[in-house]
């Protein structure tokens, strides 16, 4: 029973000392990170897509996407079309 006692007092001090040891550095792997700063982002390239036949909705900013909303039956063949839908949101990717 002597040795039990021995080996749990030798046990939890190493587990201790290995956990602090781990937090130390992660934490100073993070600060080191943090202190580092960021890379600047490239800037982004402006695109134009071309759409052909209006089946694509044009850009939400453009005085066409009024005009694109107002046509039922354009919007409709959009909404009905699973191609259509893929295309304008691979558009979307690109941006």
């Amino acid at each position: 029973m002597n040795s039990n006692i021995t080996f749990v007092c030798f046990i939890f001090p190493v587990a201790g000392a290995v956990l602090t040891g781990y937090t130390v550095l992660i934490s100073a792997a993070v600060l080191r990170s943090k202190l580092k700063g960021k890379a600047p982002e490239p800037e982004a390239k402006a695109t134009t897509v071309a759409v052909a036949g209006g089946d694509l909705p044009p850009p939400l900013d453009s005085a066409d996407f009024e005009a694109f909303l107002g046509s039922e039956e354009r919007l409709a063949k959009f909404v009905e079309s699973e191609v259509n839908m893929m295309k304008w949101i691979d558009t979307l990717g690109n941006e």
